[in-house]
């Protein structure tokens, strides 16, 4: 008999492994952006000029941008990278040595901590006793993995607190203020989590006066960062280079009699009207739901919004949730959720081809290491010139993939358990781990893409 105990310890071996040379190696700009400009939060803060900050940064640029995030960002930045800030000032370290910059990516690890711990407390209070192959499913998402190992990007913080809001949920067992509070953190971070929240308020709160006035609260912090600077013409000058992705959203249209319908906001308001129609008379059933509406709010946002590969992980625990029942169509929602997470990431390295499947070694442990000499017929993705053919076959598996995961679990299927013998506990497992090394496979294979094309093609 099998040593499954050893299996399940060997796939978590290899995929620390692969998640350890990803981290270590490679680093998008966006972080070296953010890590720079909340060091010179850090010099405003000490020298008095808290409110010259944005102007500070214009005359600072980084790559060619500012600091064009809300000022809650820094702030967190700044109390991470407070130490780097300290030894510059006593020793003039340099804040672009390969310590330097592994310390700034590690701001990412205590939020991936927090959103596992959230998600194990989630799952405690479900009174859910195996809870590890819903972590394996989280952490060995290329849709996890690449967007935080490989970009270095820090949605995870803004996840972490909207996780943290529907945990509070579930513990005061009504949207308490708590919650709200937890929103409104989420929100300034990432603007993009106010629609998440909105339909989290929706699922719970049907009084229309209580859903403006929670919608209202979750928006304070937003409104704390931006009306300080409501009067300073930096600050608009500098956060406008952020502001490109709220036009996305209306980019897909149907046809319609005049200037098309954003199909987006259709999706949007869509599940607005089903959140505000739901209805629970348990816990079991809200997680249910929520998992259920987020997903489809995030996989509808992903089929039809131009959206950065970073994003990806926002959308990675909801549907890792939705599926961890060892149903009838368990093993069906597996495949499909590595096919989708699979489907995705092919389709944004062609769209973002400065961003995935190309160099990202030059800052980290690597950044020493001689690159290919010259320009070879491939630099990213994009320079294989037979995939623009099959990117909209791509998109479309990801949107029957998701749209297949959606049907299977929706919240109003009765419940279909299986009963479990020796020979389904079997069929449980090799499709468990088949699947978890498919994924572990997936990620290798990333990898050796990546450097090949770096180093040696």
């Amino acid at each position: 008999m099998m040593n499954t105990k050893l299996l399940d310890k060997l796939k978590w071996i290899a995929l620390g492994v692969l998640v350890l040379v990803l981290f270590a190696t490679c680093l998008y700009d966006d972080l070296i952006t953010t890590y720079t400009h909340s060091l010179h939060f850090l010099d405003c803060i000490f020298s008095g000029k808290f409110f010259g900050f944005y102007e500070y940064t214009l005359e600072r640029e980084i790559f060619d941008l500012p600091a064009d995030y809300y000022i809650i960002i820094y702030i967190i930045f700044g109390i991470w990278n407070f130490p780097i800030w300290i030894l510059k000032q006593i020793f003039s370290i340099d804040s672009y040595s390969v310590m330097a910059l592994l310390w700034a990516k590690m701001i990412l690890l205590p939020f991936i901590a927090g959103v596992f711990q959230v998600v194990y407390k989630m799952l405690d209070l479900l009174g859910e006793k195996d809870k590890e192959h819903t972590f394996f499913m989280m952490g060995s998402s290329l849709l996890f993995v690449l967007p935080i190992c490989f970009i270095g990007q820090y949605d995870i913080i803004s996840l972490f607190f909207v996780l943290w809001g529907i945990l509070q949920c579930m513990k005061d067992e009504r949207l308490s203020w708590k919650a709200i509070l937890l929103f409104a953190v989420a929100v300034p971070i990432k603007v993009l989590a106010i629609f998440p929240v909105m339909l989290i308020i929706l699922v719970q709160e049907k009084r229309i006066i209580e859903v403006v006035k929670k919608l209202l609260g979750t928006l304070v912090f937003l409104a704390l960062c931006v009306l300080p600077y409501s009067g300073n013409t930096s600050f608009h000058i500098a956060t406008q280079n952020n502001g490109g992705w709220f036009a996305k959203l209306s980019n897909a249209v149907l046809s319609s009699g005049w200037n098309g319908i954003s199909i987006f906001w259709l999706t949007f308001f869509g599940l607005c009207i089903v959140a505000y129609k739901m209805e629970q008379k348990n816990l079991k059933e809200y997680f249910k739901q929520i998992t259920w509406i987020l997903t489809a709010f995030y996989s509808f946002f992903f089929i039809f919004v131009e959206a950065h590969p970073q994003w990806s992980v926002l959308l990675v625990p909801f549907i890792a949730l939705l599926i961890r029942e060892e149903n009838r169509d368990f093993k069906l929602n597996l495949l499909l959720e590595t096919i989708a997470g699979g489907a995705l990431v092919i389709s944004q390295a062609y769209y973002f081809h400065w961003v995935y499947f190309t160099d990202r070694t030059s800052w980290l442990l690597l950044k020493n290491i001689t690159e290919k000499a010259s320009k070879y017929w491939i630099v990213s993705l994009r320079d294989i010139g037979m995939l623009e053919k099959i990117i909209p076959l791509v998109n479309a598996v990801f949107f029957a993939a998701v749209i297949g995961i959606l049907v299977l679990n929706h919240p109003w299927k009765e419940k279909d358990k299986i009963e479990k013998t020796q020979e389904i506990y079997k069929d449980i497992f090799l499709t468990k781990m088949g699947i978890d090394w498919l994924r572990i496979l997936c990620i290798f294979g990333y990898i050796v893409v990546t450097f090949l094309i770096t180093y040696v093609l």
